[in-house]
């Protein structure tokens, strides 16, 4: 079987290393996803397993179209019957680089036809379930090279389950586990993030340091398909948790001035299974610069247009690492000037996108 998982922008280095780790040979890697190949197994492990993975896909058909003839073709051949569950809706998206086909809804609605023609043969009606979950095709077409990908994901797979609540432009979960993996973290020296919001970075901190697999709350479109046998994702999860360090002692310590945020993080942190591990504490961060501080920092303060940018608050932060030079800092933000404002050598930035909006991600390694 061949596969293709999604990935925000920048991210697809740490992908490739996860699904090599789940002993899977990887075959094209692109700013935004990984190809891979595998067996049904796959499908489970990769799905409960991968942080930092948005979507995984599985390719059911792949062949050159320059008409949409060709495409309509390419989808016909496919024996839906087979791949999607009975009376399930099926909405199809697609994306398309350097391809004569390029307009995306006439892409969409070609699949679909065929799609639907092809489970119908003759049959009359397609009928589905509005009371069920929407199934996704992806039709893919780069330099006029089309892929279909059958989502076994359903929704991405940054939605673990455990975000009670949030608060405005929250980071997403796989994006804050890649940040986690970013900062080289040491489990046995304190982890603190003093800009905690609703408590995203420290609760996949903590669940990567306690091993806690970050797909063992939640359902997964693969659990319609009738082809998949359910034994599999039945050992898998008992994999996943056989493998969870109960025994460990860590530090992970989180503060907010906004109360309703601590008690937000709280909550999320307890849905995650994680709430005996972290610290949580209703404190301005400026109280920080009068702190000595060896540890391991990771924050994403408030910036871009959804949140005020407060130069003053970035010169604060700046402070407070300029005097604990043996702090393992790092921070994303979009407001550029605060490169002006830390003078130590040691910085270095990348450039990465959370959600839409660009930002740099500035580390401070010791």
């Amino acid at each position: 079987m061949e596969f293709f998982i999604s990935c925000p922008f920048g991210v697809q280095s740490i992908l490739k290393k996860e699904i090599q780790f789940m002993w899977y040979e990887t075959t094209e890697v692109t700013y935004k996803w990984v190809y891979f190949t595998g067996d049904e197994t796959a499908i489970a492990r990769v799905n409960i397993n991968s942080r930092v993975g948005s979507k995984l896909f599985l390719i059911l058909g792949k062949w050159k179209v320059q008409a949409f003839e060709d495409l309509f073709q390419l989808v016909w051949r496919v024996n839906w019957k087979k791949w999607l569950p009975a009376r399930y809706p099926v909405k199809t998206t697609a994306f398309s680089k350097n391809s004569i086909l390029e307009s995306t809804p006439s892409i969409q609605a070609i699949a679909k036809k065929s799609l639907v023609k092809t489970i119908l043969w003759g049959e009359g009606v397609m009928t589905e379930d509005e009371d069920l979950e929407i199934l996704e095709v992806r039709i893919g077409i780069e330099n006029n090279y089309a892929r279909i990908f059958l989502n076994t994901t359903w929704d991405g797979l940054h939605r673990r389950g455990y975000r009670v609540d949030a608060w405005e432009a929250p980071i997403k979960e796989n994006l804050a586990a890649w940040l986690v993996l970013r900062s080289n973290w040491k489990f046995s020296t304190p982890f603190y993030d003093i800009f905690c919001g609703s408590g995203t970075m420290l609760i996949e901190a903590a669940m990567i340091a306690k091993n806690i697999a970050p797909g063992l709350n939640r359902t997964f479109a693969f659990e319609t398909f009738s082809w998949m046998d359910s034994q599999i994702l039945e050992d898998e999860m008992d994999k996943a948790k056989a493998k969870v360090f109960t025994w460990r002692e860590h530090k992970l310590i989180g503060s907010d001035i906004d109360a309703d945020m601590i008690k937000i993080a709280k909550k999320n942190a307890e849905a995650a299974g994680v709430g005996d591990y972290i610290r949580f504490a209703y404190r301005d961060f400026v109280d920080y610069k009068n702190e000595e501080m060896v540890w391991t920092l990771l924050i994403n303060p408030p910036y871009g247009e959804r949140l005020e940018t407060d130069p003053k608050m970035y010169e604060d932060i700046a402070e407070i690492f300029k005097k604990n030079p043996e702090l393992n800092g790092w921070l994303i933000t979009s407001f550029e000037e605060f490169e002006y404002m830390i003078t130590n050598k040691g910085w270095k930035k990348k450039k990465f996108y959370n959600g839409a909006q660009e930002c740099s991600f500035y580390q401070n390694i010791k």
